[in-house]
């Protein structure tokens, strides 16, 4: 095999003895969720507040059974939001460990790529172009290594690193970015003990730009609150001037602003993306943003890479031509020029490689194949990395003490005007190379040259002059689900864009195959935008291309940033893939960055919004329908909390302008959150999607969640259900009905309608059959709950003394029953009109 330096890793016994010892590799990290910070959060919600006040109120006045009764709700209500507020940092804690840094690592003589948590002392490490120096790290062999260390010194122009220092020069320091080149090294501190945590730095917590959704739902609570305070002003007013008592008016005032008060939708929010952003996880997606999840579902455009996106990543060397001409089979026996082209492929590798690309170059030099071993050759003494200017890599090799070796491999165009063909060769070469690729084949040329060790090495890799080994062929099978996954995308209104850097042709038979182009279509024009016709182009013809393209081949990494734009300024909402270290501005520009979890570099993973855990493109479609799923089941759970505080406040408020007695008491409400708190979290964020979901075309992006029909639909039913409710009190009136018996009735009722309204809501936009063949368990669970309590309510002579409710004989307990799912026929005429 080709030389290099190979040191010792640890064992899987001295890693984890070493982890027990310095513990894992991570810094204190700052603003964690704690359970003393959550419950001072629920204690500044307004609603809990003036219900301690109500509580302290029956307290003073001596009603002790109401202020326990109240203050039993108050725990159970603030117990709830603390478990939905736990469970979802639970779930977020835990995806952002899978979302921290990686680590590639040697251990029991194996490449690892490990959580940088689990790096001890002794690993042996290898960094690359893209990575975050994980721990501190003594470097053992450097090529061409350069390191932004910035986050550490505060220069931002990268400094170069060299083997065998024993100064700064020499080591990596945690938190770096490795920006060129690639290194080995050995780890000499991890976490506290690194230089990063020695000068007291902590791993912040990184807090999310509010979303549309957050500030949508932050003005409806601003709305409501201002009109909560009002009413309640008016109602305490109205009913002290009746009644001339300020407690039972500042009781009735708090009421009525408890009634109006929707905080729930701060825990709703909290919880549908928690939870969102676990059941994307599912579908091997990360949420590193938040705000990824809103707009999934607005997605019109989805900007992939060719290479283990819609392939499999697992290439192979199938084709070889070692004249420019004929093409062989690697199946076939190999020629003995063949069997030189692929060691002189071999040569421009590095051992350490996890390219698929040179990982196939490799197994078929070292797979017996009769490559020629050269065993002169030892480590690499310069190498030239792909840049976006020039399409190739070189490996410059010690032969002996005089002679060195120069292999090149990389795109035939970049590869060909540094060896020695004439012209008319060269287009042969080049036709050749358009011929494998038409047949799906990724295309590679490769040239090799000796050179003198006493003659300089050239600057730039395009200045040497080599001689022409051959083209080799690596075809990437597509992975098995990806037709059927784009042409949902194409019925959901997505449109796929295919970027990728390999030849034109190649990116025009892959995407012929996956169903990106139709068949039908590939003799219109453009077809393909390559690279350098997109460098000719200006701002405004690109845009009158980028419609009726959709695919971009010969592409640099720049390149996509520009593509991105492009499709933004046409009002597109994009989601982009990418990996490398250059793709990380256009993943910041994109709508929806996504990063690749398998190849992805740190900086991409970083600067990305969504993680692909497999690589796979069908995840990605996946993951874009539970983002319209989440979005959907939010606005079902925002108009619930509108329509069932309509009747709650009404009930609250309307006896105080009237100078009547108080119809609703502050148990009341509080007996109503706990019903409105869990159904708004967990029934709708629990709900299967839609069957025609991805039938449907993306959601405007401009449309805020509380659209006016979304909240003209909720007044509607909640006015209806209230007037149900205030008819049936004046009927209860007008036949002189006593007050507990009246109060007892209407909240059957009320707490009926509320069960009626979740119901009729998550029925929307499916039959009702659906809840007995698919039923929703949080649902059943909680109607269950809250039937229970309320039964416990009215016949437990305690509690009824405390809910201040009247016996009731069996045929009114009915008829109340019967009045609330009467709303259901009601409310479900509303839904099919509107």
């Amino acid at each position: 095999m080709i030389a290099s330096i190979r040191p010792r890793g640890l064992t899987d016994h001295e890693a984890e003895q070493r982890l027990i010892r310095f513990g894992p590799n991570q810094l204190p990290r700052t603003g964690q969720s704690t359970l003393f910070k959550v419950l001072i959060e629920v204690l500044k919600e307004p609603v809990f507040q003036l219900l301690c006040v109500a509580g302290l109120i029956y307290f003073v006045l001596g009603n002790i059974i109401d202020a326990a009764v109240l203050s039993v709700f108050v725990a159970l209500s603030a117990s709830i939001s603390i478990i939905q507020q736990r469970r979802a940092d639970r779930v977020l804690d835990s995806l952002r460990e899978l979302a921290s840094p990686r680590a590639f690592v040697v251990r029991a003589d194996q490449h690892r790529r490990i959580a940088a948590r689990d790096v001890v002392p002794g690993d042996l490490v290898v960094l690359a172009e893209g990575d975050r120096v994980p721990a501190d790290v003594r470097l053992l062999s450097c090529q061409e290594f350069y390191l932004d260390e910035s986050l550490l010194t505060g220069e931002s122009v990268p400094v170069e690193k060299w083997s065998g220092k024993s100064d700064e020069t020499g080591i990596a320091r945690l938190g770096c970015l490795a920006v060129r080149g690639n290194a080995v090294g050995r780890v000499i501190a991890t976490g506290t003990y690194t230089e990063f945590g020695k000068i007291g730095l902590a791993a912040t917590q990184v807090t999310d730009p509010p979303g549309q959704l957050e500030s949508d739902i932050g003005r409806l609570v601003r709305m409501f609150t201002v009109l909560a305070i009002v009413v309640s002003l008016v109602v305490f007013g109205l009913a002290y001037r009746a009644a001339d008592d300020w407690v039972a008016a500042l009781l009735a005032g708090i009421t009525a602003a408890m009634g109006l008060i929707p905080e729930e939708f701060a825990v709703v929010l909290v919880t549908f993306m928690a939870m969102g952003a676990w059941r994307i996880s599912q579908h091997h997606v990360l949420t590193r943003r938040k705000t990824a999840i809103e707009r999934l579902g607005s997605a019109t455009v989805l900007c992939v890479d060719k290479t283990g996106t819609l392939t499999l990543n697992q290439m192979q060397v199938l084709a070889l031509s070692t004249d420019g001409r004929a093409i062989v089979d690697t199946r076939d026996r190999l020629s003995e020029a063949s069997r030189q082209l692929v060691t002189n492929a071999a040569l421009a590798c590095s051992e350490h490689s996890m390219d698929p690309t040179e990982r196939a170059i490799l197994d078929l030099y070292g797979d017996g194949s009769g490559c020629a071993e050269p065993t002169q050759d030892e480590a690499i003494v310069r190498a030239y990395a792909l840049s976006a200017e020039f399409s190739a890599v070189t490996n410059v090799r010690r032969q002996n003490s005089d002679q060195l070796t120069v292999a090149m491999k990389g795109a035939p165009e970049a590869v060909l005007p540094c060896c020695d063909l004439s012209e008319e060769n060269a287009r042969q070469v080049l036709k050749t190379a358009s011929d494998m690729a038409r047949q799906g084949y990724r295309v590679l040329a490769v040239a090799r040259a000796d050179w003198g060790c006493a003659d300089p090495l050239p600057e730039y890799q395009r200045e040497f002059y080599l001689n022409f080994s051959g083209l080799i062929g690596l075809a990437d099978p597509l992975r098995p689900r990806i037709p059927e996954a784009i042409a949902r995308c194409k019925t959901a209104g997505i449109r796929v864009v295919m970027i990728t850097g390999d030849h034109p042709a190649t990116a025009l038979a892959i995407s012929q195959e996956a169903g990106v182009v139709d068949q039908d279509l590939v003799s219109e024009a453009p077809i393909v935008i390559t690279g350098d016709a997109l460098e000719q182009m200006s701002d405004s013809e690109l845009e009158q291309k980028i419609e009726c393209c959709s695919v971009y081949a010969r592409i640099r990494p720049n390149q996509k940033l520009r593509i991105v734009q492009a499709y933004q300024r046409m009002g597109h909402v994009v989601a982009m893939t990418g990996d490398g270290v250059n793709d990380s501005p256009a993943l910041k520009a994109a709508d929806i960055g996504i990063a690749m979890g398998h190849r992805g570099t740190d900086v991409a993973r970083e600067a990305a919004d969504l993680v692909l855990l497999n690589d796979d493109f069908t995840s990605i479609v996946l993951a874009i329908e539970r983002g319209r799923q989440i979005y959907q089941n939010l606005r079902k759970a925002i108009a619930f909390i509108v329509t069932i505080h309509i009747p709650i406040a009404g009930l609250a408020a309307l006896p105080g302008f009237f100078g009547l007695a108080p119809i609703l008491l502050p148990v009341h409400i509080a007996f109503m959150e706990m019903i409105i708190d869990p159904a708004g979290s967990f029934v709708y964020e629990s709900q299967e999607s839609a069957d025609d979901l991805m039938r449907r075309p993306p959601r405007d992006r401009s449309q805020a969640i509380y659209s006016q029909g979304l909240f003209l639909k909720s007044a509607l039913q909640g006015l209806t259900v209230l007037v149900a409710l205030l008819l049936a009190a004046g009927a209860m009136l007008i036949f002189a009905f006593d007050q507990a018996v009246l109060r007892s009735l209407l909240f059957i009722s009320l707490v009926t309608s509320g069960l009626v309204i979740v119901t009729v809501n998550l029925l929307e936009d499916r039959p009702a059959i659906n809840l007995v063949k698919s039923p929703n368990i949080a649902l059943l669970l909680i109607s269950s709950a809250t039937v229970g309590m309320l039964v416990l309510a009215l016949f437990v002579p305690w509690l009824r003394a405390a809910f201040h409710f009247a016996p009731l004989e069996p045929a009114w307990f009915l008829a109340a029953l019967a009045l609330g799912w009467f709303n259901y026929i009601v409310l479900k005429v509303i839904h099919q009109r509107f």
